[in-house]
């Protein structure tokens, strides 16, 4: 495996999410190689935490956008809030093998009127989870690390 990924995965435990032991993560992997997320669940698992592993596709995530209904995303959104809930720390890894996969899929807004829920529950986990201001390092000021 690629050591980048173990460094990676340690800085995202350590330095991210700063997870503690008994902790619940929920780690979101869409289209990303299984390495990563092999790493972050041993590097999760070292800090005596607990992983939760959601895979996604873009290819099947697109095909049920195509055939899906109202109802379906918005049953879809009540239980994955609720799992939402149970998590102590959520860590996403996008990649992308077609970044244009959805790009075909309705944009109405009835289509995506079910879709908005789920960004202001990101935003709310978000900060529920930041970082201590000390630990935060602007960009700009890591050179020479």
């Amino acid at each position: 495996m690629d050591p980048r990924y173990h460094k990676l995965a340690s800085n995202l435990v350590s330095h991210s999410v700063n997870l503690s032991a008994g902790e619940k993560v929920l780690i979101h992997a869409f289209d990303v190689p299984e390495e990563i997320t092999l790493a972050l669940v041993r590097a999760v698992r070292q800090r005596q935490a607990h992983p939760f592993v959601q895979l996604q596709s873009g290819r099947i995530e697109r095909e049920c956008l195509l055939g899906g209904k109202i109802e379906q995303f918005e049953a879809s959104l009540k239980w994955e809030l609720e799992r939402m809930k149970e998590m102590d720390a959520y860590i996403a890894l996008r990649g992308s093998s077609n970044v244009f996969e959805t790009s075909s899929c309705g944009t109405s807004s009835a289509d995506m009127s079910a879709a908005r829920p789920c960004r202001d529950r990101t935003s709310t986990l978000e900060k529920r989870h930041q970082p201590p201001a000390s630990t935060c390092v602007p960009c700009s000021s890591t050179k020479g690390r």
